[in-house]
């Protein structure tokens, strides 16, 4: 059956309309890349022609597919000279990333960059911490932040003037964080502190340890004597570090020093054992107590004169206050009053279990190597 004639002409108008229209688009897309294109083949554009660039992309992109402005999109935030307006209409319309914008555009637009300093834990703070051309407000935004991802990224971007503000609440933090520990160790503008000491090599450590011996340097070295529950606890605690049994040590420590577990416990594992020796320092004993007790540890400690004698060394050359002193550098930690020491002792007991299931008990070192050491050291 024919169509009415009525229908013809609207039907061939509405076709007529949409080649009329798709026409117009593709000489849209053809004037967009070619603009583009000419405005990237300036290096250094004038001011006027920046500005006709901006109006005349603000009419074009309105309704540019993606797919067009993409490619064009990841050279246009490149260039040096791209208004603002363009990079923020690049990213409006969905022809570029967030992690592509950070990653390589020119310049950020400021409500870009304060809609992720809105949310400073996540990966887009930690790419944006990556950058060379942040503003002091703007790193130590994201240096606030408790992603330790974000303040790695800021720390290993050697490009950026850290305040010092930020450096100091970074270093209180390193302590519990190894890894930020040892990229604030790699950092050229960071100096030598005390609390970087666990991610330090030999050499930094020993620089620390005579800054804090000239620092106690004429200060007396004679204590008061011990009551005998202190000498007890002293005792006590040669018993459980010749035993290896580091969780009750480590609690014992924490009852003598006043200083929180959490803090002393990676001391206590130092696979260097200068951290060790340190906290047992400080907590009074005396140089054959730790000599002791180095001997009865692991066989590769034990059985190394030169790390024996190393230990013994250290332990005779650093009295106990200046092992306080330094602790209390290192850990960043004030001396705590006991009540707030025993919630945890606590903890630390209730998790003793699963710490020494990690840690199993060595018997002493071979008894001629400990006697010969004894009458060296004697002698």
């Amino acid at each position: 059956m024919r169509k009415p004639l009525s229908v013809l002409p609207t039907d061939i108008f509405g076709r007529a309309k949409a080649r009329g229209k798709a026409e117009q688009l593709e000489m849209r897309v053809h004037v967009f890349k070619s603009s583009c294109d000419l405005f990237l083949m300036r290096a250094t554009p004038t001011q006027k022609e920046i500005d006709q660039f901006a109006e005349l992309f603000a009419h074009l992109s309105a309704d540019m597919p993606p797919e067009v402005g993409a490619p064009l999109a990841e050279r246009l935030v490149t260039h040096p000279s791209t208004p603002t307006s363009v990079v923020v209409a690049l990213r409006h319309r969905g022809m570029i990333s967030a992690e592509a914008l950070i990653a390589t555009s020119h310049r950020l637009p400021d409500e870009f960059v304060e809609g992720i300093l809105l949310n400073t834990n996540g990966a887009l703070a930690a790419r944006l911490a990556a950058r060379p051309d942040l503003s002091e407000a703007t790193i130590t935004r994201l240096g606030a932040s408790v992603d330790v991802g974000v303040q790695m990224a800021l720390v290993l971007n050697h490009k950026l003037k850290l305040p010092g503000a930020l450096i100091d609440a970074l270093l209180g933090a390193a302590h519990r964080h190894q890894p930020l520990a040892a990229a604030l160790v790699l950092h050229p503008a960071i100096p030598l502190d005390a609390r970087l000491y666990l991610a330090y090599g030999r050499e930094q450590r020993d620089a620390v340890i005579q800054r804090a011996l000239r620092r106690q340097m004429g200060a007396s070295a004679v204590g008061a004597p011990r009551e005998a529950l202190q000498q007890a606890k002293l005792q006590r605690l040669e018993r459980q570090m010749i035993k290896r049994d580091l969780a009750a040590a480590v609690t014992t420590c924490a009852e003598i020093l006043q200083l929180p577990i959490v803090t002393l416990a990676p001391l206590m594992r130092d696979d260097e054992s200068d951290g060790m020796v340190l906290v047992l320092r400080a907590a009074g004993l005396e140089r054959p107590a730790i000599v002791r007790v180095a001997l009865s540890g692991p066989q590769r400690v034990a059985h190394d004169y030169s790390e024996i004698w190393r230990i013994a060394r250290m332990a005779d050359q650093v009295e106990e206050s200046t092992a306080a002193a330094l602790l209390r550098d290192i850990t960043g930690v004030p001396s705590l009053a006991m009540t707030q020491v025993d919630d945890g002792i606590t903890t630390m007991r209730r998790d003793a279990n699963a710490l020494r299931a990690r840690i199993p008990e060595r018997r002493l070192a071979d008894q001629p190597l400990r006697r010969l050491f004894n009458r060296k050291a004697e002698g």
